[in-house]
C-alpha cells in the first residue's frame, strides 16, 4: 500500500494555502513530484496515521466536510495523525485555490491532475476520506455518497474519526459518568404491517434497539443471539426493535428467513437512524434503553465476548437476579465489572488508567512489547491481553489490573471475599509499571490516593456538559504536573551546580518568553514557572520557562543534592522521552495552545548538554 501511495503521488501537484508549512506552488516536475512523494511517505515514517480527505469543489457538502478537517488539523500533532487533502478537480487548479482560501484550509492539498490517486484509492465519490494507520494500511473510510443528504455529515464524520483517532468526543446519545441521555422517540410501521412506538415498547420493559443491515453477517449473529434471549431465558423480560438500513422487501425476507419474533422497521433512507449520533455507518449498532426511555448502554459491533455482557446488562435493566457471568481462568473486562460497580467504574473513567491504551496508539507503540504490558489488562497471562490479538475489551488498565482476575477477585462469583492488599502490596503492584523511567515523578503515597475509588468527585452537581468537561480535563495540564509538594526556588538556585545547563537554557527561547497578545496573556502558565504554586510565579524571578518548569520544584533537591529519584527532582535522562518528557512539554504545548508543536524537533532545540 505504501509503495502504491508513493507511485500515485508522483502524478499530483501541491497546492498550498496561507498558513500551510510549504508556501510554494511549483509547476508539476520530477523534483516537485519527488517532494510530494516524500511528504506522503514521511507520515508513515514518523509512525503517524493519515487522513486522506478527497473532495470536489462542486459537491454541496464539501465546505462542511472541509471545515471539519480544518477543525481537526490543529490537533494532529497531539493525537499523532496528519491530514492531506486531495482535490478531484484536476483541470481547475485556480478554482481549487480559491475554494481553499475562501474556506480557510491550511492543511496541504494535492491536485489529482489525471485521476490516478482516485483510481488508486478506489474513490467512487466526489467527497470522502480514507484513514490509514502508521503502517499505511486502511483502517477506515467514509463516502459522502453513502450518507443521505438530510444527515449531519460533519457530526457523523467527527464521531467516526474521533473514535478511530482516540480523540475526546462524546456523541449526544452516549451515557456520561452515570448520566443517561433520552433515547429518540418515534413511531413507524414495521415490515409486517404492525405500527410501533418506542415510548410504548420501553414503557414496561427495557428495549434493545438494533440498527442493522440484512446483508451484514455480524448483524445477523447479534440478532440471532438477542432473539434466542427474547424467546428463551429472558422471554417476556425485554423488547427488541430492529432498524434495517435496507428496503422493506429485503428486511422482511431477512426477518422471515431467520424466524425473528420481534418487529423491524425498514429505514433505507436513514430517516430514523439519523437521530442516533453514535451511528456513524458501521453496524450492528445497538442501544439498550431502560423503562424511563434513557439509553443505558451503546454497543457497536458484536464480538463473541459480548454475549454474556448483553445477558448481564439486560438482566439488570429488567430488574432480575443478576449473578456475574465471568470468564473462568481468565480476564473478563471492565464492561462486566461496571454492571454491578457503577460508581467505582465512573471514578476509574476519571483516571489515566482508563485511557492508557490510547496513549500508546497515539505514539504508534500499541504493539511494542516493551510498552504494552503496562497499558492493558492481564498482558501475557492466561486469558489476558495478547500482543497483536487483543481482545479489545482488555485494552487499558482496568479493574482486574489492580484487583486480579474477576473469577478470583469477585466475591459474588467466587463465593468468598478476596484478601485485601496492604500498603506494601499496593506499592509493589503500582511501582511495577510506575517506575522512574516510565512515570513522571511517581510518589506512591500521593498517587494512590488519586486512584482510590473514594476519590470520586460530586457528580450530582454536574450536568452533562460539566461531566464531559471533567472527562476532558482528566490527564490534561495542571498547575504542578510533577505531583511534588516542594517549593519552587528559581533558576538562579540551579546555576551554581549546573552552570553548563544554565548557559544552554539562556540560549533557548524558554529563557526569554513573553506573551505577545491578549490571548497569550490569558495563558500565563505558558510563560512563567510554577504559577500559583508555593515559591512559583508571581514570586520575583519566576518569569520565563525555567529549569523547574521541566524538572519540577527544586527545594528538596537543593537541600539534598545527592538525593535522586521521585519526590526530589525529575532528571529527564533515563526517562522515556516519547511519553514522560513529552507529557511535560504538552502541559504548555497542547493542541489548543500550540497546534504546530512538533515534539521530536522541539526537544532537540531545548535539550541541554549533560554537563
Amino acid at each position: 500500500m505504501k509503495k502504491q501511495m508513493l507511485l500515485c503521488a508522483m502524478a499530483f501537484s501541491l497546492v498550498c494555502c496561507p498558513g500551510t508549512p510549504v508556501c510554494a506552488n511549483p509547476p508539476v516536475s520530477p523534483s516537485a513530484a519527488d517532494e510530494l512523494a516524500a511528504v506522503v511517505s514521511s507520515v508513515a515514517l514518523k509512525g503517524s496515521r493519515l487522513v486522506l480527505f478527497f473532495y470536489s469543489i462542486d459537491d454541496a457538502r464539501s465546505p462542511d466536510a472541509a471545515a471539519l478537517m480544518q477543525q481537526l488539523y490543529p490537533q494532529r500533532r497531539q493525537y499523532n495523525f496528519d491530514i492531506a487533502g486531495i482535490a478531484l478537480d484536476g483541470a481547475r487548479p485556480d478554482a481549487v485555490r480559491l475554494f481553499n482560501a475562501e474556506h480557510g484550509i491550511t492543511f496541504p492539498v494535492l491536485i489529482d491532475t489525471d485521476g490516478t490517486l482516485a483510481r488508486q484509492l478506489s474513490v467512487e465519490s466526489t467527497l470522502g476520506f480514507v484513514l490509514l494507520n502508521e503502517r499505511s494500511q486502511r483502517i477506515g473510510f467514509r463516502l459522502a455518497s453513502n450518507t443521505p443528504a438530510h444527515m449531519n455529515l460533519r457530526q457523523q464524520w467527527q464521531a467516526y474519526l474521533s473514535a478511530l483517532l482516540d480523540m475526546p468526543y462524546v456523541p449526544a446519545d452516549r451515557p456520561v459518568l452515570g448520566l443517561n441521555p433520552a433515547a429518540p422517540s418515534f413511531e413507524a410501521v414495521c415490515v409486517d404491517g404492525r405500527k410501533v412506538a418506542t415510548s410504548s415498547l420501553h414503557r414496561r420493559k427495557p428495549l434493545a434497539l438494533v440498527i442493522f443491515s440484512p446483508r451484514c453477517f455480524n448483524c445477523i449473529n447479534e440478532l440471532n443471539f438477542l432473539n434466542s434471549l427474547y424467546t428463551g431465558e429472558l422471554k417476556d423480560r425485554f423488547e427488541i426493535l430492529g432498524l434495517s438500513l435496507l428496503d422493506a422487501e429485503q428486511t422482511a425476507a431477512c426477518m422471515r428467513d431467520n424466524g425473528y419474533a420481534f418487529p423491524a422497521i425498514a429505514d433505507p433512507e436513514w430517516r430514523i437512524v439519523s437521530r442516533f449520533e453514535s451511528f456513524t455507518g458501521p453496524v450492528p449498532c445497538a442501544f439498550f434503553i431502560n423503562t424511563r426511555g434513557a439509553i443505558e448502554y451503546v454497543h457497536i459491533g458484536f464480538p463473541e465476548r459480548a454475549k454474556d455482557v448483553y445477558r448481564m446488562q439486560l438482566r439488570k435493566l429488567a430488574g432480575m437476579e443478576n449473578p456475574p457471568l465471568l470468564i473462568k481462568d481468565g480476564y473478563s473486562g471492565e464492561q462486566r465489572c461496571m454492571i454491578c460497580h457503577e460508581k467505582q467504574h465512573a471514578q476509574w473513567m476519571l483516571t489515566g488508567h482508563a485511557s492508557a491504551f490510547a496513549s500508546l496508539q497515539r505514539k504508534a507503540q500499541a504493539n511494542n512489547p516493551d510498552c504494552i504490558g503496562c497499558h492493558v489488562t492481564g498482558y501475557g497471562s492466561p486469558g489476558g491481553y495478547q500482543r497483536g490479538h487483543g481482545p479489545p475489551d482488555l485494552e487499558n488498565v482496568q479493574c482486574e489490573s489492580c484487583h486480579g482476575p474477576g473469577y478470583q477477585s469477585c466475591s459474588a462469583y467466587a463465593g468468598r471475599k478476596a484478601g485485601k492488599k496492604n500498603a506494601v502490596q499496593w506499592r509493589e503492584l503500582c511501582t511495577g509499571c510506575h517506575t522512574e523511567k516510565e512515570s513522571l515523578n511517581f510518589v506512591f503515597s500521593r498517587r494512590f490516593m488519586q486512584v482510590r475509588h473514594s476519590a470520586m468527585p460530586d457528580l450530582e452537581a454536574l450536568d452533562r456538559a460539566g461531566r464531559i468537561a471533567l472527562l476532558d480535563r482528566t490527564g490534561r495540564r495542571q498547575d504542578n504536573p510533577f505531583d511534588n509538594p516542594a517549593r519552587y526556588v528559581g533558576a538562579d538556585a540551579c546555576r551554581a551546580c549546573h552552570a553548563g545547563q544554565y548557559r544552554h537554557w539562556l540560549s533557548t527561547a524558554h529563557a526569554s518568553l513573553q506573551p505577545d497578545s491578549a490571548a497569550d496573556r490569558g495563558k500565563p502558565y505558558r510563560f512563567v514557572t510554577g504559577i500559583n504554586a508555593a515559591g512559583g510565579y508571581p514570586e520575583e524571578g519566576r518569569t520565563g520557562v525555567q529549569c523547574e518548569a521541566c524538572h519540577g520544584p527544586g527545594e528538596r533537591h537543593v537541600q539534598q543534592p545527592e538525593a535522586k529519584g521521585h519526590g526530589f527532582i525529575v532528571g529527564l535522562g533515563a526517562e522515556c522521552p516519547s511519553c514522560v518528557v513529552e507529557q511535560i512539554c504538552r502541559s504548555c504545548h497542547g493542541a489548543a495552545d500550540d497546534p504546530e508543536f512538533d515534539f521530536d524537533r522541539a526537544i532537540e532545540r531545548v535539550r541541554h548538554p549533560a554537563s
